[in-house]
């Protein structure tokens, strides 16, 4: 049986490390993020460099770490008694909290942080990319699609193992 109360505590504390890690790198070295931004400033702003891309993949380790370990977690907390499917439904629901988090507070709240003419990157002032709300929805949506199949795969693997 589903629990509303542990998939809310474990939403937003994955939340919270979620957050840390994704505007902490931000703030750091925002090109890492160059992928997860509007076209339209993706085109303004020059390609990765090399190092750049390694640097990018070198956070990606720790940062799948963290999520995948985070919705095991959940998983071992909400326990085999009720079934893999109910284990899916469950990290599938902590998944989204986190999704709706980032879209909310890291995604529309952090637009309305960026002055769009005085931007994080040379070159883009007055893009329209920084107000653009849809972009962030689409992305919620696709990362919901995608938090089904770290459901599967977090289910699987902890039903393997408890």
């Amino acid at each position: 049986m589903l629990n509303a109360g542990l998939i809310l505590t474990d939403g937003i504390a994955l939340s919270i490390v979620f957050a840390v890690f994704v505007v902490g790198t931000l703030l750091w070295k925002p090109r890492m993020w160059l992928q997860d931004f509007p076209a339209d400033l993706q085109a303004m702003i020059p390609p990765k460099t090399d190092a750049e891309k390694r640097l990018t993949i070198l956070f990606a380790i720790p940062f799948f770490i963290l999520l995948f370990g985070g919705l095991g977690l959940s998983a071992s907390r909400f326990g085999m008694d009720s079934g893999f499917g109910a284990m899916v439904l469950h990290v599938y629901l902590v998944w989204q909290v986190v999704n709706l988090f980032d879209l909310v507070i890291i995604d529309w709240c952090g637009i309305m942080l960026v002055d769009p003419m005085n931007p994080p990157f040379d070159g883009t002032a007055g893009a329209q990319g920084y107000r653009d709300f849809m972009f962030h929805f689409v992305g919620f949506i696709k990362g919901s699609v995608m938090g089904l199949v770290f459901a599967l795969i977090v289910a699987g693997i902890m039903h393997s193992l408890i």
